[in-house]
């Protein structure tokens, strides 16, 4: 099944941060990434007890996002 519908960076970013933290993950989001330092990803998320311990680092783009330098791209 394919769709056509496009779901922005501020979209898709809020709803995984809601579905972490209905997860029980702790999320870490900078507000304005230009203040934060280049490479640093969009998202932390950090597990919490009783799941095992996990982090998970998440550079979030849409479908015509473009990666800065000092990114990592998806492969």
């Amino acid at each position: 099944m394919t769709s056509d519908a496009v779901i922005s960076e501020a979209q898709l970013t809020q709803t995984i941060i809601e579905m972490a933290r209905a997860l029980g993950w702790l999320v870490y989001h900078t507000g304005d990434s230009r203040r934060s330092e280049p490479g640093v990803p969009d998202l932390l998320m950090v597990s919490q007890p009783p799941m095992r311990p996990r982090v998970i680092f998440v550079e979030i783009k849409s479908a015509v996002g473009k990666l800065r330098p000092g990114r990592v791209s998806p492969r």
